[in-house]
């Protein structure tokens, strides 16, 4: 997510073309929104000796935990780039649009949801994939990709992520939360949370889906690539 950062500064000074970017987790780490502050969110010690990681996405959103394998992609691009253009969720939409093609290539029928589902209060609110959202992925009721889009110096980073087989509610036990709190937080992203193991019946290599990603960029987009 640094490099995420790094290129968006590129982007905006005109030393590098856009990019769209699609990695994963080498190890489990919760990442927070860049406004959440993780003394008062998250028990820091207890990450520390379960060995979770703790990052901050340079964009907003709220608390995930990425567990090994989960996918994430990042799109950066100057702001008047076409899809983007002023207008914030329809460059929203528009990313998401092709993360759906791209999940049909790999078998999934994928939703963009517009409005969101309602879905009762939870009464944590910490986490991404816990609260429903206007132009989000969903797949059989369930949030499959959770985003956030910052913009600045003229510059568009939108970074979402996919799970590949947890549905990250592990991250209560990681969070400052009453037991009663704690357990309905965790029963809500098990019930809220998509997962590509899930939706495949199988759980895919990276390649795989890093291929089929790109390419429903390529097709919704019209896009040629330089691969790296």
């Amino acid at each position: 997510m640094a490099l995420d950062e790094e290129l968006a500064a590129e982007v905006a000074q005109g030393k590098s073309i856009p990019v769209i970017r699609i990695y994963s987790w080498p190890c489990p780490a919760v990442s927070l929104g860049r406004h959440q502050k993780s003394e008062e969110l998250l028990d820091v010690q207890r990450c520390e000796q379960s060995g979770i990681e703790i990052v901050r996405r340079p964009t907003g959103g709220k608390a995930i935990l990425h567990s090994v394998g989960d996918i994430t992609y990042s799109v950066i691009a100057l702001v008047d780039d076409e899809p983007f253009s002023r207008d914030v969720l329809a460059g929203y939409a528009a990313v998401n649009r092709a993360l759906v093609a791209g999940l049909e290539m790999l078998g999934i029928r994928a939703s963009v949801r517009d409005p969101a589902p309602i879905w009762p209060e939870t009464g944590v609110d910490f986490g991404c994939f816990e609260s429903p959202g206007r132009h989000e992925v969903y797949w059989a009721g369930r949030k499959l990709v959770a985003s956030a889009q910052r913009r600045t110096a003229g510059v568009v980073l939108q970074h979402g992520t996919i799970p590949l087989a947890e549905a990250g509610s592990g991250l209560a036990d990681f969070l400052h939360l009453d037991p009663g709190r704690r357990e309905r937080f965790r029963r809500d992203l098990n019930d809220r949370t998509g997962a590509l193991a899930n939706a495949l019946d199988r759980i895919p290599e990276f390649r795989e889906v890093a291929h089929a990603l790109s390419e429903g960029f390529r097709g919704a987009w019209k896009l040629s690539f330089q691969t790296e």
